[in-house]
Parts: C-alpha cells; sequence; structure tokens
C-alpha cells in the first residue's frame, strides 16, 4: 500500500475487499517479506484488519514485518490517547 496516485482510501478499500478473498496467503507471505517498504506492508496490515476484518491476512502481513526494524507510523486518521500505540 504505497501512496504513488490519488484513488482516494474508500476506493482502495473497496478494492482490497473484493481482492481479499482471492488472495493466496502463502504468495502474500513470500511477497510481503520481499516487499522493501515496512510502512506499506503496514498500511495494507491495518486496512485488512481494522477496517475490512481479514483477520487472517492481516495476520500474515504482520508475520512478515515482525522481525523487521519497525518504526511506529500512524496508520489511523483517529487521535491517539497519549502513548496509546497498537504494537501489531
Amino acid at each position: 500500500m504505497n501512496y504513488s496516485g490519488s484513488i482516494g482510501l474508500n476506493n482502495t478499500a473497496t478494492i482490497l475487499k473484493e481482492l481479499a478473498g482471492e488472495i493466496k496467503p502463502s504468495l502474500l507471505l513470500k511477497t510481503a517479506k520481499q516487499y522493501p517498504q515496512v510502512a506499506a506492508t503496514q498500511r495494507l496490515d491495518y486496512l485488512l484488519d481494522k477496517e475490512l476484518g481479514f483477520q487472517n491476512l492481516a495476520d500474515v502481513l504482520y508475520r512478515s514485518v515482525k522481525d523487521r526494524h519497525l518504526f511506529p507510523v500512524s496508520l489511523s486518521s483517529k487521535k491517539i490517547k497519549g502513548n496509546e500505540i497498537d504494537n501489531k
């Protein structure tokens, strides 16, 4: 999930929702491990998990980045209270 153009978050979520049933978890894991932009993978994980409810695919993405050096990235447009961070 990289912001190379402006199709909008709603359009992105709609496309993901339609495609999620066709995504093979094993291929997603392999691809995500090779993808260099960790923040983009985190954003996709967030959308699949929190916005669309595809926990199984989100878990695959989490496994692909959990051992990499991560920096906190704001994934939600909602304000965070204090130091409240979702470590997943």
